[in-house]
């Protein structure tokens, strides 16, 4: 909104949408093994965010793609709600209608059904999402199937950043343990002998506070 441009509003449904994102999911078979067929990979957001009806899959294998479809069984589900929910008069349309518990699961819930997934294979998901407030929502993944696992795969930007500011507290601790040892170490043998555990030390602290600094959610 500036007063050059003007206002942008987002109506869904005859509804204003307040906020509104474009997510970008992927799932890498990086293993050696090709994934079982026909896995369903479930996705959600927490309550005040839902997805919109326009959600794309596709799993890519150089340069072969195949399109994805959501899970039958929940595109049923999410039909049957919808056309019930269009059947309800409108005055009887109340937020204690038990169909309004249904309606959150579709809203914020999509299964898609992965009819392969051999390995070095990717299957990539692009999402709208709408959320009440401001903040990001959080976009969940699972995949409930014997013998499969999820691990988040650290983006490049983000594990070079990782990387610099890791070595940046090495250094610092390294030099700041230094300055003692040098200036207190009874012989020059003691010096040499503890600049050399101070390698370590100060490697050891500098994951540590590292580890912190991720915690907190700063890096």
């Amino acid at each position: 909104m500036t007063d050059m441009w003007g206002d942008i509003k987002i109506i869904y449904n005859d509804s204003l949408v307040n906020n509104l994102y474009l997510f970008n999911a992927e799932i890498i078979n990086n293993t050696s093994k090709d994934a079982p067929k026909n896995m369903v990979v479930t996705f959600s957001v927490e309550q005040g965010a839902a997805f919109f009806l326009r959600e794309t899959g596709v799993i890519k294998n150089g340069d072969v793609k195949l399109g994805l479809k959501l899970d039958p069984g929940y595109f049923a589900q999410l039909l049957d709600v919808k056309e019930r929910w269009n059947q309800l008069p409108a005055e009887e349309r109340t937020s204690q209608d038990p169909i309004n518990y249904e309606i959150d699961h579709v809203i914020t819930h999509r299964k898609f059904v992965l009819p392969i997934l051999n390995r070095q294979s990717i299957a990539s998901f692009n999402f709208l999402i709408a959320a009440n407030t401001p903040e990001i929502p959080i976009l969940s993944i699972g995949i409930y199937e014997p013998g499969v696992s999820l691990t988040w795969l650290e983006s490049a930007a983000r594990k070079k950043r990782r990387d610099l500011w890791k070595n940046i507290l090495i250094t610092f601790s390294f030099f700041g343990l230094a300055f003692p040892i040098m200036h207190f170490s009874p012989s020059i043998t003691w010096a040499v002998w503890l600049m050399i555990a101070n390698s370590f030390i100060s490697y050891v602290i500098g994951w540590v506070l590292l580890s912190l600094l991720r915690v907190v959610k700063i890096l």
